[in-house]
């Protein structure tokens, strides 16, 4: 990200594959969410121990996955923004 200075031209094309990467990755959690919590009634608040703690990681990497796509927008969104403006 850092060296995105030097090429700034290239920002926005890597902004948006790293927001469709962030993207692929949190369908894919999403889809084990979903898988879960159909197929067992005790998902989230009721897991035994020993899938409470995966639990809280998948929590986590959702959590995470949707604050890193956030950011991207904000990010695309300002270099568009940057782009129109030179134009």
């Amino acid at each position: 990200m850092w060296f995105l200075n030097a090429v700034p031209e290239r920002a926005l094309p890597f902004m948006v594959s790293l927001r469709a990467e962030f993207a692929r990755e949190l369908a894919a959690l999403e889809a084990i969410d979903a898988h879960w919590r159909s197929s067992d009634p005790r998902y989230p608040d009721k897991l035994p121990d020993t899938d409470l703690f995966p639990q809280f990681t998948l929590a986590l990497g959702l959590k995470k996955l949707r604050v890193k796509l956030e950011w991207a927008d904000e990010c695309i969104a300002l270099l568009e923004a940057r782009a129109e403006s030179q134009r």
